[in-house]
């Protein structure tokens, strides 16, 4: 009786071996040990093809398939294999090819056929259980809680980003889990990713995306820009003294209406102006904010009147960070320049008794800024 042939083939680093799903199919491809009892040569493999079809080989029973589970641990599966000499011996010793008139067929004795069903038990006895979790790649992503940022930061190109999250994730597993797909599903998974954050898409996105072409991104698919705005207001202050103004102001409810603005504070008083800064969500070139106007409501308990005077608008543009907090942003005090000249701008006005002493005087703060900023008065309601 001669030895057998084991041959295991398997890719490398893959622990569930047998396991392949084509994309589209609910299930993986059936999986199989085979016994060629011509050659006495065992092997393991998947089906290939979709459908029902089988080898004449196998038809014919010159070879034999046993299933086995697809997640089958591999590792598992040739320990097992190699276990089982004696039943694959007792098959290929009862083996033998004859001529049927049509075909040559394999036929078994008696002995050889019980070895086939005793290894049928031993598969299911000892295989069943050795299982490889195994999960597509797409799949398990998008089960995680992970943000877009973390997968894909957005200083890395769309290749680079799925090389680092792939690496990361297969070297982050259980041994008895496996992923099921490579780097190109990774990638895959991240533009479907952002197809559903259309219209959101933070904007440090917006030149990787743009660049790649297809699928196409274009500029309603990103979220509105972001800048902070300076708006210097006078308010109706009648009799009162500086303090009692300044402490009607740090007591008032207040809001600054415009469509653009997301959230608001008042940064500075001085008798008899406020400066209130908004955070803007906008997008620079489309609505041209640098001229935008704005309307101060206000409630102020002593404070009260129809008119309630805008004296300047001081605008600073950057794209900030996503996800983007307004309250965070507003108390961190970013831009700063903005709010510099304001104040001159402020503290120039509440020196002069008009409006148009400041916009006509020679040292108004703002020809000396480097910054553009909008001075067009507007009176609010």
């Amino acid at each position: 009786m001669s030895s057998l042939a084991f041959n295991f083939d398997f890719p490398e680093g893959r622990k569930a071996p047998l396991y392949c799903q084509f994309e589209g199919e609910l299930g993986p491809q059936p999986a199989f040990i085979t016994l060629n009892p011509d050659t006495r040569e065992v092997s393991a493999d998947y089906t290939s093809e979709l459908g029902t079809g089988i080898p004449m080989t196998v038809w014919h029973n010159l070879e034999l398939r046993f299933p086995v589970l697809a997640s089958v641990s591999g590792e598992a599966l040739v320990d097992f294999c190699r276990e089982q000499t004696e039943l694959f011996g007792r098959i290929c010793d009862g083996f033998e090819s004859v001529w049927d008139g049509s075909n040559y067929v394999g036929r078994y004795t008696e002995d050889a056929v019980n070895a086939q069903d005793d290894l049928t038990c031993a598969i299911k006895r000892e295989l069943d259980d050795a299982l490889i979790s195994v999960s597509r790649v797409g799949v398990y992503l998008r089960e995680s809680d992970e943000g877009i940022e973390t997968e894909w930061p957005p200083e890395l190109t769309l290749e680079q980003a799925a090389k680092r999250l792939y690496e990361e994730v297969v070297a982050s597993l259980d041994s008895d889990w496996e992923l099921y797909g490579d780097q190109d599903d990774v990638e895959q998974y991240l533009l479907e990713f952002m197809d559903t954050m259309r219209g959101e898409i933070p904007q440090a996105y917006k030149p990787v995306l743009v660049a790649l072409g297809d699928p196409a991104f274009d500029e309603d698919d990103f979220e509105a820009m972001t800048g902070i705005a300076y708006y210097i207001f006078k308010l109706p202050q009648g009799s009162m003294s500086a303090d009692a103004f300044d402490e009607a102001v740090s007591n008032c409810n207040y809001h600054v209406r415009h469509p653009l603005i997301e959230e608001t504070e008042i940064s500075e008083v001085v008798y008899p102006y406020v400066l209130v800064k908004a955070l803007l969500q906008c997008d620079q070139n489309e609505y041209g904010v640098q001229a935008i106007g704005a309307e101060l409501e206000y409630s102020f308990d002593e404070l009260e009147g129809p008119q309630t005077e805008l004296v300047a608008n001081l605008f600073e543009y950057e794209s900030l960070d996503d996800p983007i907090d307004p309250l965070a942003i507003l108390e961190e005090g970013e831009l700063t320049g903005a709010r510099e000249v304001a104040l001159q701008v402020m503290r120039g006005v509440a020196e002069c008794d008009t409006q148009e002493s400041t916009q006509t005087s020679s040292n108004d703060p703002l020809a000396a800024s480097t910054t553009s900023f909008d001075t067009t008065p507007v009176l609010g309601t």
